[in-house]
């Protein structure tokens, strides 16, 4: 099939040509479509001169052909391939209406509408592994029972039977992680539940002991597992939550590297730049790469580099066979969790399998983000455009604006010779009259514009609105939200209320995650009430108590009491006291501590054996000797 591709392109080549729009300039193209140029590539970004110029060319009919359709066709950039080469006669439209009742904008905004409805000529083709509803409902066909469904698919489950791709699924392990954590201050003070529990488990998750942690279980892997797959050219991928996330694994990575003396490196992969709190040290990728970003792709094929860390960067679209293992330490959902794993399917001689190592996603969350793309997906229905008028209406209730104001905003945005500031006057009013609600209002009405946007996006590709009011009001919303103030919620700096006092991970899931052989029906984009939750608030104390019921199910109040007893032993231990008023070295004073620190721990075997084999384990035992460590000898 390849073969037959190749030379199909290579006649086409011989004949009329193939143009690639990037390394063309505008009036070169220009010539090449007017000559009939079978074939033009084109990013999407530089559509839209293209398709001005195929416009004028209407004696043609049109092959339209997208790759990534799901992601391509999002936005209203989309739109203009289809208004683009549209070939229909605003008066059509208007048959049988009176025109002079017509502003000069209602016309213009008409003449945008007329412009986006398909037409006969043009034919649309979008490939996508992973379609979203949007485009099915935009590019599939209607089935007897008014179902839409791919014209041709050809599914993962197919693609793995034929040994096209690898299944990411066959080798899957997952971690959990224990600890419990102590409130210091402010018992008393109220704070917003959901906020101080993600932010207690994001700074868990920063902790050095953390990283450090899974930075030795992913090092144990690869060094074990992946670094003998592929002939020994096997490489790995780090997927990190942030990007100061990224920069904290890149250090203890290339600190473990060197103490090991391991004959590889890894590199790192971020957008923009990152300083740590309470440093002035500026990192990027370029930086902790020592070369620039635009080369890291390449640099990751040398033998030599072994592991990438990213985050959001090269986790789409990243096309590196010799991947074999992803180390998974980001909550990833639905379409994101299937396009991120299967960065590691590429087949490649000598590449029979893969693995992933995930410390946050629970195996059951994974399996339902693979099942719908597994066999053919389905959409029930269609979407219903009645449902704009519902979201209009509740839009309007807050009267934040009026049709009038909407009018003005228009005469100016089409207006090429006004200037465009004129148009914050018009956004400014109506951001004012909104800083004035009440702050679950300003919630609800930002919810409901950016449900209009999406719908109405969405449908206006598919189908052709009569009504001007709709279309006016979709580019005056687009602007508007972009004016609307959010609403500050109070700063919280967990570090001072908080103090990790346990932590370990432990495997809790290894094997297969077997998808079922059924195709999947999902259901439509649907428009509900836009419902705001009040945020719940509770004291610190009580707040610190359910976490600690959650992540640390295996540590009871006995088992603290046993650590405090511990603990005192160390302090009052003389040979302990002794060394720490001594001018000993740093190297002998920790020595010395963990002798005292192993016969504390022996002391209590008999007391409690539970919670002397829940504290013996290395990773557990390691951070509890540091830590008290660190208190011990600054008391």
């Amino acid at each position: 099939l390849d073969e037959q591709l190749r030379n199909t392109v290579m006649q086409l080549e011989q004949t009329r040509g193939v143009v690639n729009p990037v390394t063309e300039d505008s009036q070169q193209l220009k010539e090449f479509i007017e000559s009939g140029k079978s074939i033009i590539i084109s990013t999407i970004q530089k559509f839209p001169f293209i398709s001005g110029q195929i416009s004028k060319n209407k004696k043609n009919t049109y092959g339209v052909i997208i790759d990534e359709v799901h992601s391509s066709q999002s936005g209203r950039l989309s739109a203009h391939i289809i208004k683009s080469l549209s070939d229909k006669d605003l008066d059509e439209y208007h048959e049988g209406e009176d025109e002079e009742d017509l502003t000069n904008i209602d016309e213009l905004i008409l003449n945008e509408i007329e412009k986006n409805r398909d037409t006969a000529h043009i034919s649309y083709f979008g490939f996508s592994g992973t379609p979203k509803k949007k485009t099915l409902e935009l590019f599939g066909k209607k089935n007897d029972l008014g179902e839409f469904e791919a014209f041709h698919y050809y599914t993962m489950e197919q693609s793995i039977a034929e040994k096209f791709t690898l299944d990411v699924l066959q080798n899957y392990t997952t971690y959990s992680r224990y600890f419990k954590i102590n409130e210091e201050i402010d018992k008393n003070k109220s704070f917003p539940k959901s906020k101080v529990k993600s932010l207690v488990v994001k700074a868990i998750d920063l902790h050095p002991h953390t990283i450090k942690q899974k930075t030795e279980i992913i090092l144990d892997h690869f060094l074990r597992q992946t670094s003998n797959k592929i002939q020994g050219r096997a490489k790995g991928m780090v997927v990190t939550r942030s990007r100061i996330h990224c920069v904290k694994y890149k250090l203890e990575f290339d600190k473990k590297i060197k103490e090991l003396g391991l004959p590889f490196k890894c590199l790192v992969a971020f957008s923009g730049k990152i300083t740590e709190k309470g440093s002035d040290i500026e990192y990027t990728e370029a930086s902790l790469n020592n070369f620039s970003d635009k080369n890291t792709a390449k640099e990751f094929k040398q033998n030599n580099n072994k592991i990438l860390i990213v985050n959001n960067k090269f986790q789409t679209g990243f096309n590196e066979p010799m991947l074999h293992t992803m180390y998974v330490d980001k909550k990833m959902l639905g379409l994101q969790c299937v396009q991120t794993l299967s960065r590691i399917n590429r087949t490649m001689l000598g590449k029979i399998d893969t693995s992933v190592i995930d410390f946050v996603n629970k195996p059951e969350s994974v399996k339902e983000s693979f099942q719908p793309y597994y066999k053919n997906l389905i959409l029930g229905e269609e979407t219903d455009p009645n449902q704009l008028y519902k979201i209009e209406e509740e839009i309007k209730n807050f009267d934040l604006f009026s049709i009038e104001n909407i009018n003005d905003f228009l005469k100016i945005f089409y207006n090429e010779h006004e200037k465009q500031e004129k148009l914050q006057g018009i956004l400014d009013t109506a951001s004012d009259k909104f800083r004035n609600l009440e702050n679950s209002k300003q919630k609800e009405f930002r919810g409901y514009i950016i449900l209009f946007v999406r719908i109405y996006g969405f449908l206006s590709q598919i189908i052709t609105f009569k009504d001007i009011e709709l279309e006016k009001l979709y580019i005056f919303l687009i602007y508007l939200i972009k004016k609307l103030p959010y609403t500050e919620s109070e700063k919280i700096n967990i570090n001072s209320y908080v103090d990790l006092e346990f932590f370990k991970i432990q495997k809790k899931f290894e094997g297969n995650l077997t998808l079922d052989k059924s195709n999947t029906t999902i259901d439509p984009m649907k428009a509900g009430k836009i419902q705001v939750i009040e945020e719940e608030h509770d004291t610190i104390e009580n707040i610190i108590k359910e976490i600690n019921e959650r992540f640390a199910s295996d540590f009871t109040d006995d088992d603290k009491n046993n650590f405090e007893k511990m603990k005192n032993k160390i302090w009052n231990n003389k040979e302990w006291n002794e060394v720490k008023k001594s001018e000993a070295t740093e190297t002998n004073k920790r020595l010395i501590f963990k002798k005292i620190f192993e016969e504390a721990l022996l002391s209590i075997v008999d007391e409690n054996l539970s919670f002397y084999e829940k504290i013996s384990s290395d990773n557990r035992k390691n951070f509890i000797q540091d830590k008290l460590y660190k208190e011990a000898n600054n008391s």
